[in-house]
């Protein structure tokens, strides 16, 4: 599955969209409706133990709806 991404090289745009974090997250439902903001899970590349995998949990729910 593909995914679209931006790279910003400055984070000008990030900056002007107010973003929280880089990379941002953004979860739609199927109404286009926006159900999640935020940033990457903890664990990024090594396993943070009893993280929360909040973007996969989000996005669990988003498409359970």
């Amino acid at each position: 599955m593909l995914f679209p991404y931006l790279h910003g090289e400055t984070q000008q745009v990030a900056r002007g969209y107010g973003a929280g974090c880089t990379p941002e997250f953004y979860g739609f439902n199927a109404n286009l409706l926006l159900r999640y903001r935020g940033g990457r899970d903890p664990s990024r590349k090594d396993p943070v133990p009893h993280a929360r995998r909040e973007l996969f949990e989000a996005m669990q729910q988003i498409g359970a709806t």
